[in-house]
């Protein structure tokens, strides 16, 4: 599973769009992005996506939601 750039994905089919919020906030907000964009490829590859596009984030913005385009690619 790979996450790439949009541009990246132009010749493959999308599967799902996937979204989660993080698990916990505030000091441990780091830990919270990493695990919920874990998750989002872990759960794309058991829907078949070889790569996923994440929606960007803006920096330093609180975040609510972190989601995804799930996208299988030839190989």
């Amino acid at each position: 599973m790979q996450a790439v750039s949009l541009a990246e994905v132009a010749q493959c089919r999308q599967i799902t769009t996937i979204g989660m919020a993080p698990p916990v906030y505030g000091p441990l907000s780091a830990q919270g992005i990493t695990y919920a964009r874990n998750r989002i490829m872990a759960d794309a590859a058991e829907a078949g996506a070889t790569h996923v596009v994440f929606t960007p984030v803006e920096p330093g913005a609180l975040v609510t939601e972190i989601t995804a385009t799930a996208w299988a690619c030839p190989n």
